[in-house]
C-alpha cells in the first residue's frame, strides 16, 4: 500500500565526506551495524554532485526480500541504489527527524528498507534503518537476503 509518493531527497552539489557524517554527527546518533560500516559506509567514496531522487514510500505486510524484490522490480541488473545513493538518502531523511521525530522514516520500532544494493562482494543486500527508541539513535544495517521482514516501510524508485 502506497503511503507517500512525493518524497524527495535534494540534490547534492557540494563535497559530503560520508565518514564524517555518520560518526561525527552532532545533531544525528547513528549507531552503525558490522555489515552496514563494511558494505556500505567504509566502501562509499566521498561525492560533490547527486542528482535529486524521488521515492514513493509503501507499507508492507510480512514480506521476503524475495517477493519485495518481484514486487518492486529489483534484481542484480536493474533497481539497485549506490551505496552513495543510499547514504545521501539516510543523511537526508535523518537529518529531518534527528530525535525520532515523526516524518518519512519509521519512529516506532519498524524497520524503513532504504534500498537495496550490490556489494563489493558482489552480493546483493537489503540496507534498512530505525529508530531505536532505548538509546535515542537512528540504528543502520545492512542483510544479507533471504529474511522475512513483518510489516515495515520500503522506499521506492520504482513504483
Amino acid at each position: 500500500m502506497i503511503q507517500d509518493t512525493n518524497i524527495i531527497i535534494k540534490e547534492i552539489t557540494g563535497k559530503i565526506d560520508f565518514q564524517e557524517n555518520f560518526t561525527n554527527n552532532k545533531s544525528v546518533k547513528y549507531c552503525l551495524g558490522d555489515n552496514f560500516k563494511m558494505y556500505v559506509l567504509n566502501s562509499a567514496r566521498n561525492i560533490d554532485h547527486l542528482p535529486e531522487m524521488k521515492f514513493s514510500k509503501h507499507q508492507l505486510p510480512t514480506i521476503s526480500d524475495k517477493e519485495i524484490m518481484e514486487n518492486f522490480f529489483i534484481s542484480k541488473l536493474s533497481g539497485l541504489m549506490t551505496r552513495e545513493e543510499i547514504l545521501c538518502t539516510i543523511i537526508d531523511l535523518t537529518n529531518k527527524q534527528p530525535k525520532g521525530e515523526n516524518g518519512v522514516l519509521n519512529n516506532y520500532g519498524k524497520e524503513t528498507i532504504i534500498g537495496y544494493m550490490l556489494c563489493v562482494d558482489s552480493i546483493v543486500r537489503v540496507v534498512n534503518i530505525h529508530w531505536n527508541t532505548d538509546d535515542n539513535e537512528w540504528f543502520c544495517r545492512c542483510n544479507n537476503l533471504g529474511c522475512w521482514l513483518t510489516s515495515c516501510e520500503m522506499l521506492s524508485r520504482n513504483k
